[in-house]
């Protein structure tokens, strides 16, 4: 059999004329190839061949002296687009990118361009073997006598060599470890040979989140812990041989170390109690702890752990140096008891329960800062009322509300923090107060508006307060802006409800400029129609990016148009006394409003007019004869194409009777 798949290999006629075979009998290109490679040999005729081979035959084509050295050449990945080739480099995993890395240098300049992004890498080195796996892709390279077997997920060939089982499988890991941006969620190294040097396969600085490290030597630990970058990484998992155990000062010792979040450090490392002091950075850590005297060093660590600004939890396996019972001694040095009965023990601590019964006040700031930071911004206004080292902590979260309501009468003081209701009524002698977090009526002799101002205003006070949402309901000319508002306030939106325009103004002024972004203002009665030309003035309204203004009293003009042109949205009334001059002129205004995107307009024009109609033919278009529907309202909606521009104006108007509503909008 050998003997003769040596002459159908020597013979391209025979190779032809087998594949030929394959092709009469239909059977699938990939079976094909493979009967055909197990008949002559795997060395006998490369797929591309073959594939070129096959499909020839199967379409009918069956000469076999055919010189295909006259067809085109056949497209390589080399041809492909660069942008075609940077779609496909995308839809890659990271494992699969450092392998069309190793390709040419085009492709490789490809693949670098995105970010590569491992969840995890794992490193493990001996005198022996070497192995690693990327993400979930593992690959080893192990010693075989003076040379060494390698073995890859996407290759069912084992690789033999002539080199260092070490040295070959660094021809392949560093070059993925040295991607430009590379970065990893998990990086976990385990070296039981001395002789491998960082350099040999990491960048200087490598971007991994969390590391593990397990080395010979704590100066070997050290030199590849020194290569991960400082601030990006956040966890630390470090372990050593029990021979390896030196100076570990030079862990404490490094920005690595430093700018971490959580650390740990496996079983045969010990650290004194005095080294504590390094950890008050962290919020985690893990550690063995080992104690000359219990009674001494077990008040330090509570102490010390105590003073940790940044500490959320950790755990300590306790040792006394030549002792036993270490758990009895830990406890009797925080005061606790042992309790009688079967192993195992557990004793939980409280250092709360002291002798002298403890206030707030005396928790310390550390702690009334974590306890202020996840409270809402509600929660903390109570705070604040205690004393002022307490107001001090709530003062440095900056509050911020979704949104803050306020509705003042004759009568009551209502406001809303969030979805909290606080208000203040009148009840002829005095005032009733009624809060959210009480179920009691608080009365009292003074006036209710005052009373109300008591607790509203220190809130709207509060430094750097920021507001989504403030709306400010005031009927009744009763209230001072200076009562109730800082010279400043952030509120991104606002909605203001009064009798006067001058009122409205009062309030609208205490607002930040620039900060705030949409306005919508209402007035409630004929009295509002006094000069409404003031609002435009406020620096308020000309750094705002939405208007709204509602009053049944007054409407804007077309000149008044001219104040909204930095505007992106606006909604008002609008009146004409002769839409045939007018609608020409709000349409041309609006096309140069650079910011422009809507508004909506409620236009009126004389008593005796028709606006849907007046409007709509001076915009040129016509209105349709035939009845409407049942409930159905006549609208229009016409083009208005921007000169020397891309854009256009869409107008939708919409007959309402006495009146028409005309929505507008800039499309590109």
């Amino acid at each position: 059999m050998k003997m003769s798949s040596d002459l159908i290999k020597e013979n391209h006629r025979y190779l032809k004329a087998c594949i030929l075979y394959e092709a009469l009998q239909k059977i699938p290109i990939f079976d094909s190839y493979r009967s055909f490679c197990d008949t002559v040999g795997h060395d006998a005729m490369g797929y591309p061949d073959f594939e070129f081979w096959y499909y020839r035959f199967y379409h009918g084509n069956r000469d076999l002296d055919y010189d295909w050295s006259v067809d085109p050449k056949p497209k390589t990945i080399m041809d492909i687009p660069a942008i075609s080739m940077a779609k496909i480099a995308e839809y890659l995993d990271p494992v699969e990118r450092t392998r069309i890395r190793s390709m040419n240098r085009a492709i490789k300049a490809v693949a670098d361009s995105i970010p590569p992004v491992f969840e995890k890498i794992e490193i493990i080195v001996s005198d022996s073997s070497m192995s690693w796996w990327l993400n979930d892709k593992r690959f080893s390279c192990d010693k075989k006598g003076s040379g060494c077997t390698l073995y890859r997920p996407y290759c069912s060939k084992v690789e033999k060599r002539d080199t260092c089982h070490i040295k070959k499988g660094l021809e392949h890991l560093a070059p993925v470890l040295k991607m430009p941006n590379i970065q990893v969620n998990h990086f976990s190294l385990r070296l039981y040979d001395k002789t491998l040097n960082r350099d040999d396969f990491l960048p200087a600085t490598f971007n991994a989140k969390s590391v593990h490290i397990y080395g010979q030597t704590t100066n070997q630990v050290a030199q590849f812990l020194s290569a991960m970058t400082p601030g990006h990484l956040e966890s630390i998992s470090l372990d050593v041989s029990m021979f390896g155990r030196e100076n570990k000062r030079i862990i404490f010792d490094t920005d690595q170390f430093k700018l971490a979040k959580s650390v740990e450090f496996k079983f045969l490392w010990t650290i004194n109690v005095k080294d504590l002091v390094h950890f008050s950075h962290l919020n985690r850590f893990k550690c063995r702890l080992i104690s000359d005297n219990a009674v001494e060093d077990v008040p330090r660590i509570r102490d010390m752990i105590s003073t940790f600004e940044e500490f959320e939890s950790c755990e300590l396996e306790f040792s006394i140096v030549g002792g036993r019972c270490r758990m009895r001694k830990f406890a009797e040095a925080l005061g606790e008891e042992i309790p009688i009965g079967a192993q195992p023990m557990k004793i939980t601590h409280c250092r709360s329960v002291d002798p002298e019964a403890k206030t707030l006040v005396d928790m310390p700031v550390v702690l009334m800062n974590k306890v202020a930071k996840y409270l809402d911004p509600v929660e903390r206004t109570y705070l604040r009322s205690m004393n002022h080292a307490i107001k001090a902590v709530a003062d440095t979260f900056p509050p911020v509300f979704e949104k803050i309501e306020v509705s003042v009468s004759d009568s009551s003081l209502y406001w809303k923090l969030n979805n909290q209701s606080f208000s203040c009524s009148n009840n002829g002698n005095g005032c009733s107060l009624k809060k959210p977090n009480s179920s009691k009526v608080e009365k009292s002799e003074e006036f209710y508006i005052k009373k109300g101002l008591e607790y509203l205003a220190p809130v709207l006070k509060m430094p750097n307060i920021q507001v989504n949402f403030l709306s400010l309901y005031l009927p009744d000319e009763i209230l001072n802006p200076d009562d109730l508002l800082p010279a400043s306030f952030n509120a991104q939106s606002v909605y203001i409800y009064s009798k006067n325009t001058n009122e409205v103004v009062q309030f609208l002024s205490k607002l930040t400029p620039g900060y705030l972004e949409s306005i919508s203002l209402k007035l409630m009665c004929e009295m509002g129609r006094e000069n409404y030309g003031i609002i435009f003035e406020t620096d308020q309204f000309k750094q705002a990016k939405s208007f709204e203004y509602k009053s049944f009293w007054v409407s804007f003009t077309v000149n008044d148009l001219l104040n909204f042109s930095h505007l992106k949205s606006f909604k008002c009334r609008l009146r004409s006394e002769n839409a045939f001059q007018d609608v020409p002129r709000i349409r041309d205004m609006i096309s140069t409003f650079d910011e422009f995107e809507s508004c909506e307009l409620e236009f009126r024009g004389r008593w005796d007019s028709v606006p849907m109609r007046e409007f709509v033919e001076a915009l040129g278009e016509k209105i349709p004869i035939g009845p409407l529907k049942e409930g159905e309202k006549l609208t229009i909606t016409h083009y208005y194409r921007i000169p020397e521009s891309r854009e256009s104006l869409v107008f939708k108007i919409t007959d309402d009777e006495t009146r028409c509503h005309v929505g507008i909008r800039k499309i590109r």
